[in-house]
């Protein structure tokens, strides 16, 4: 390996738990401008669990000096999930690409928004990411 990905060989893998808003607010930040295809999100209602997988800007490792900039694929995993509810686009179109913009969280639930109006809404029962 030369260049860039020599630099990152040995760079352990971002691991996160979030529990609370400022949690959120850090796990939110590093997946802005995040993309997700539909056909790699799942609500798995036994395991009261949703699943995203997405590739994400590695905004910990820079990119400056006009270094393009790297992406990376990310699980995100959310636990204590009662129901999930998708709004703005069609679940059946797996191969769609959607943009994540951010989270918000309320009482018992958390929003995960993608632009162009489209999101999924979380009954949760606390917040564990």
């Amino acid at each position: 390996m030369t260049g860039r990905d020599a630099r990152f060989a040995d760079a352990a893998p971002v691991r996160l738990r979030v529990r609370d808003p400022e949690d959120l607010a850090v796990a939110a930040a590093l997946l802005q401008d995040a993309v997700a295809s539909v056909g790699e999100m799942t609500f798995l209602s036994e395991e009261s669990r949703f699943v995203l997988v997405v590739q994400r800007f590695r905004w910990e490792r820079g990119g400056g000096n006009g270094e393009p900039a790297e992406r990376g694929n990310c699980a995100v995993r959310i636990e204590q999930v009662r129901a999930a509810r998708f709004r703005g686009f069609d679940r059946a179109a797996a191969g769609r690409v959607l943009n994540l913009l951010s989270f918000a969280v309320a009482p018992e639930r958390l929003d995960i928004l993608f632009s162009g109006g489209a999101d999924v809404s979380l009954d949760v029962a606390a917040l564990d990411m």
